[in-house]
């Protein structure tokens, strides 16, 4: 794995920031491009790429914006239109003809993003390149994964989303905060000893002297509180007490059918890519973010347009890790298809 870090531009010209990603594997001209969800990192991915690089693939694992290794940002950049740009700029830093996405949750739904705006409306999803250079960059996306996310979230699923990641930013143990995120990653399946201690090394930080918002000797998931766009409540005046939960961000569900309905993904004419298009939906059975009446639709939408596969995971809820030799197959057959 060689990690980097690439300076991509913010889409209100204010400047830059700066966005890791992960390597595995030889660069070649198609890249499997691995996007996490809401309020994970690049971690994710580590056992997947590596069981994807042992079969020759290039891998890249990306911290979106705001978190794991890459930068904080002002809360208005915390928005799909910034991360669509992000993950566009790295593509063409890249010099890749065409790549698939593995996307978790939120990764899915920016690859989703991505599909339709380099392979059917064929323009420049930011602002920030010129017509001309997206030009002379025309790669395509072949394969879709979709892990536990689909065309539709409810309101009520994004409202408990919204509620996880709002009541509580900071934590005074250690123990604390490993009791919390076992409980967040209780859904993702079978995860070994292994595992667990990876995804907690990339977790979370120590923060053992006052650096601005972050208070001494408090343990923080690595990711800014600030990602939904929505400020937590101010933390009272004594730092063992618990912040008050802040009001319910008013929500609707989140439904991206308009993207869906038009989403094409052509065999590429690549010579160094073999196989065709089609999009992959995973579905972690207790989920309540993907449900098996929205990935149903999504098919009864598609069926005759789109090479598209449905497989569900009894033992998951949101997200199946991808962490484990089943999950590993069906990626791999999907991919060798």
């Amino acid at each position: 794995m060689k990690t980097h870090r690439l300076n991509c531009l913010n889409i209100d010209g204010s400047g830059v920031h700066s966005m890791t990603y992960h390597q595995y594997g030889v660069e070649m001209p198609h890249v499997i491009l691995c996007v996490h969800g809401l309020s994970r990192n690049s971690s994710d991915f580590h056992f997947l790429a590596l069981e994807l690089e042992k079969k020759g693939y290039h891998v890249v694992s990306v911290d979106v914006v705001g978190r794991g290794q890459s930068d904080w940002v002002p809360v208005h950049l915390y928005s799909y239109k910034q991360y669509v740009s992000d993950l566009y700029q790295l593509l063409v830093s890249l010099r890749i003809s065409t790549f698939d996405v593995i996307g978790s949750s939120m990764g899915g739904i920016l690859g989703l993003m991505l599909a339709t705006l380099l392979n059917n409306q064929n323009s420049n999803p930011t602002n920030s390149l010129s017509q001309t250079e997206k030009n002379e960059h025309n790669f395509s996306l072949r394969k879709l994964i979709l892990n536990d996310v689909g065309a539709k979230i409810s309101a009520t699923a994004l409202l408990a989303i919204a509620n996880l990641h709002l009541e509580r930013v900071e934590y005074g143990s250690l123990g604390e905060i490993q009791t919390e995120f076992h409980k967040r990653a209780a859904e993702y399946g079978p995860i070994s000893a292994h595992q667990w201690e990876f995804m907690e090394n990339y977790s979370y930080i120590h923060n053992v002297t006052q650096s601005g918002s972050l208070k001494e000797n408090h343990y923080y998931f690595v990711y800014d509180p600030n990602i939904l766009g929505v400020k937590p409540a101010d933390q009272p005046p004594s730092s063992s007490a618990q912040p008050a939960p802040p009001t319910p961000v008013p929500v609707a569900d989140f439904e991206l059918w308009n993207l869906w309905d038009v989403l094409e993904l052509p065999s590429p004419s690549c010579r160094t890519v073999k196989g065709q298009g089609g999009v992959l939906v995973l579905h972690g059975k207790k989920s309540v973010i993907l449900t098996e009446e929205i990935a149903k639709e999504m098919e009864k939408r598609k069926k005759s347009s789109l090479n598209y596969k449905y497989i569900c995971f009894e033992e998951c809820g949101h997200i199946p890790s991808l962490m484990v030799d089943p999950h590993f197959q069906v990626i791999l057959d999907f991919l060798n298809e």
